[in-house]
C-alpha cells in the first residue's frame, strides 16, 4: 500500500520468495542454489554536456535495440501512448518495417486521455493504428483481471492494459513497448522536484522545514490544485502530502517516501490495526529505501538506480509481462536493452534534467531519429477516471468488496478508516480515490486468489 508493488525477493505469501532479477541459480537434487547476480546497473551521471560521441552512440543503439526487438517470424506491433518514449520506439521500427506498423492505444470515455496524442503521432509516422475505450462496465472485469496478475497490485489501471493485450492479441503475437524510458533517463514528475529539494536541504537548517510545512498546510485548495496539476483535484490530503514533503527535505529517503507513497506513515497508522502494525516489519518499504541509502553517489543517481531496480521490475514491468503473457502477447522492452542501458547510465545529469526538462537527451535524439514525431506532450496522468459511470462501478465495488468477505474479515484494517475512504469517494479526490481503489484491488485479490 506504500510503494503499490510487492518488492522482489518478498512475496504476499509465506515461504514463497520471488527469484531476484539478474540473477542465476543451480537446482541440484531438488534443491536450489542461493542466487548468484551476474549483471548489475549503478547509475552515475557525471559533470558537464552529452559529447558527441555519446550522442552517436546512443542514437545506434536506440535503433539497434528496436532492430533486435523485431526479429520475429509472427506479426508485431507497437502500444502507442503519444510521448516521446512509444513514439520513438514506433518511429524506428516504421523505418525498418515493409508495411505500416501497426499500434494499439487505449483511453477512457468522456475523460481526458492520452488517445488523441497516439493518433496524431500514428498519422505522422503513417501507422495501422487502432484505438480503443476502457468503458465504465469493463470494471466489472476486476476479478479476472486480480486473479491473472497473482498478487494484490493496488492500480486498477493494470485492467486497461488487459483490454489493449486483448485486442491487440488478435492481430499480433508480439509488442514492443516504450517501458524503461522513464527510470533511465529520469522521467517522472517527481525527479526533478526531489533534486532540487536534494540541491537545496544543505540551506534548509531548521526550523525552516517546519516553517515550510506550517505554510503547506495553510494553503487554499486552489492553490494546492495548480501546483500538482492533475485531472482530478488532489484534495485537503495532497496538503498534507506537500508538508510531509517539504518537512522531509532534509532527508533522501525521508522526502522520496513523501512524494512517491500512497498510503503514508499516518495513513498506515490509522488504516491499519494496533495487531497488524505490530506484526508488519517494514521490509518490503526497507527493500526500497536500502538502496536509496546503500548506493554511492548523488543522490538522484541512487534514487534512478533504486527506482530501476524496484519500480521497473516489480511494477512496470510486472503487469506488462503479466496482461501480455494472458493473452499470448510477447512484450519486448527496447529500452531495457543492456548495452544501451549501460550507456544511458554513465551519461551526464543534463541528459536526464536540463533547465527543468526531464528525460533532456532522450528528447533530443527523438529529434534527430524521428524528425517527424509531433512535438511531444507534457506527461499526463494515466488513471481509472473516478467520476460518472465510472465512479459508480468503483462505489458498487467498494461496497461489495470491503464490508464484507475476506477483506472485512482478516482483521488487519479499521473498519471506521475503511468506510471514511468509501465515504469521502462521494466527493473523490486524486489521492483518496487511488486508496480505495488499492483497497479495493487488494480484497479482489484475497477473494478471487488468497481465499479458494
Amino acid at each position: 500500500l506504500t510503494l503499490r508493488y510487492v518488492p522482489a525477493p518478498l512475496t504476499m505469501v509465506a515461504g514463497i520468495r520471488k527469484f531476484p532479477a539478474a540473477h542465476h541459480a543451480v537446482a541440484r537434487d531438488g534443491r536450489l542454489d542461493r542466487p548468484v547476480r551476474w549483471w548489475d546497473i549503478a547509475i552515475r551521471s557525471g559533470p558537464g554536456g552529452v559529447t558527441a560521441e555519446q550522442r552517436e552512440r546512443l542514437d545506434w543503439l536506440l535503433d539497434d535495440a528496436v532492430r533486435l526487438c523485431l526479429r520475429s517470424d509472427v506479426p508485431y506491433g507497437a502500444f502507442l501512448s503519444g510521448g516521446v518514449d512509444s513514439g520513438l520506439v514506433t518511429a524506428l521500427m516504421a523505418r525498418r518495417a515493409s508495411e505500416p506498423v501497426r499500434t494499439f492505444s487505449i483511453g477512457f470515455a468522456g475523460t481526458v486521455d492520452e488517445r488523441p496524442e497516439a493518433e496524431a503521432v500514428a498519422r505522422a509516422l503513417g501507422t495501422r493504428h487502432h484505438s480503443f475505450e476502457l468503458a465504465p462496465a469493463d470494471l466489472r472485469r476486476l476479478p479476472r483481471v486480480a486473479c491473472m496478475v497473482d498478487e494484490p497490485f493496488p492500480d486498477p489501471i493494470v485492467l486497461a492494459m488487459d483490454l489493449l493485450a486483448e485486442h491487440a492479441s488478435s492481430e499480433v503475437k508480439v509488442i514492443l513497448t516504450g517501458e524503461g524510458a522513464d527510470e533511465l533517463f529520469g522521467g517522472y514528475v517527481h525527479h526533478p522536484t526531489l533534486r532540487l529539494l536534494g540541491r537545496l536541504s544543505p540551506a534548509l537548517v531548521p526550523p525552516l522545514p517546519a516553517v515550510g510545512a506550517a505554510m503547506a498546510r495553510a494553503l487554499p485548495d486552489a492553490v494546492i490544485d495548480r501546483l500538482f496539476n492533475y485531472p482530478v483535484p488532489p484534495g485537503s490530503e495532497a496538503r498534507q502530502r506537500l508538508a510531509g514533503l517539504l518537512r522531509e527535505a532534509r532527508s533522501d529517503v525521508g522526502r522520496t517516501l513523501a512524494y512517491v507513497s500512497l498510503f503514508d506513515a499516518g495513513d498506515r497508522d490509522r488504516l491499519l490495526t494496533p495487531d497488524a502494525r505490530a506484526a508488519m516489519d517494514g521490509s518490503g518499504i526497507g527493500r526500497f529505501t536500502s538502496l536509496i541509502k546503500s548506493s554511492s553517489g548523488a543522490f538522484p543517481d541512487r534514487l534512478w538506480t533504486a527506482e530501476y531496480k524496484t519500480w521497473l521490475a516489480d511494477n512496470i514491468l510486472f503487469k506488462q509481462d503479466k496482461t501480455l503473457m494472458a493473452h499470448s502477447v510477447e512484450g519486448r522492452v527496447p529500452f531495457c536493452d543492456h548495452r544501451l542501458v549501460e550507456l544511458a547510465a554513465g551519461l551526464p545529469m543534463a541528459a536526464r534534467l536540463k533547465a527543468g526538462i526531464n528525460k533532456a537527451e532522450l528528447r533530443a535524439a527523438a529529434q534527430r531519429l524521428a524528425p517527424d514525431l509531433p512535438a511531444a506532450r507534457a506527461k499526463k496522468a494515466f488513471m481509472v477516471p473516478f467520476d460518472g459511470a465510472y465512479g459508480a462501478e468503483i462505489r458498487q465495488l467498494a461496497g461489495d468488496l470491503l464490508g464484507s468477505g475476506p477483506f472485512a474479515e482478516c482483521g488487519l484494517f479499521r473498519k471506521d478508516e475503511v468506510d471514511l475512504l468509501v465515504r469521502r469517494f462521494a466527493t473523490p479526490t486524486l489521492l483518496g480515490g487511488k486508496k480505495l481503489l488499492a483497497l479495493v484491488m487488494l480484497a479482489l485479490w484475497q477473494r478471487e486468489v488468497l481465499a479458494p
